[in-house]
């Protein structure tokens, strides 16, 4: 009989090895995991701000600080995520259009030309919303799930955050 050894019984339970390559090659492939769902970052100003919505082009002035001061006159408090979180790059991207180093690059050349120094930056949502609820000319932006009390969010291009084609998105939990 084909297969088995003089003397030892014939194998039970066991594939050829073509067969079993052909099994697992042909085996469906356990399903690929979602994306991550994304979410909405909000922009927030003190729950006092008279502001209730501003442009993509208007954010992008006040975080390049290429605007310094609200309709008021009073002097706009720009405060950033640290650089290099997930949440960071997806502002700068959505917002800025710029890459973590093209970001990185744009602060290098204002400083050396004399236009000033980046906004201040923060790795904690908690701080950040303290500081934008004490602050009342300070704009920052969270998560929305990470939005509590103190703070106002801004409708963004006439969009709440809630609403479908809301610009400024995120992914990842860095």
């Amino acid at each position: 009989m084909k297969g088995t050894r003089p003397g030892r019984p014939p194998r039970r339970g066991r594939l050829p090895g073509t067969a079993l390559a052909l099994l697992l090659v042909l085996a469906p492939l356990p399903p690929r995991a979602a994306p991550p769902a994304s979410e909405p970052l909000a922009v927030i100003v003190h729950e006092r701000r008279k502001e209730s919505s501003l442009t993509l082009r208007e954010l992008r002035d006040l975080f390049l600080k290429r605007r310094s001061s609200w309709s008021d006159g009073t002097r706009v408090l720009v405060v950033n995520w640290t650089a290099r979180t997930a949440v960071r790059e997806a502002f700068d991207l959505a917002v800025l259009k710029l890459t973590p180093d093209q970001s990185a690059d744009y602060w290098v050349d204002q400083r050396i030309r004399g236009f000033g120094e980046p906004p201040p930056s923060v790795a904690s949502p908690r701080l950040l919303a303290a500081i934008v609820s004490r602050q009342p000319t300070a704009i920052a932006y969270l998560p929305l799930s990470q939005v509590g009390r103190g703070v106002k969010v801004l409708k963004v291009d006439g969009k709440r955050p809630q609403d479908a084609g809301y610009p400024i998105r995120w992914r990842g939990s860095r």
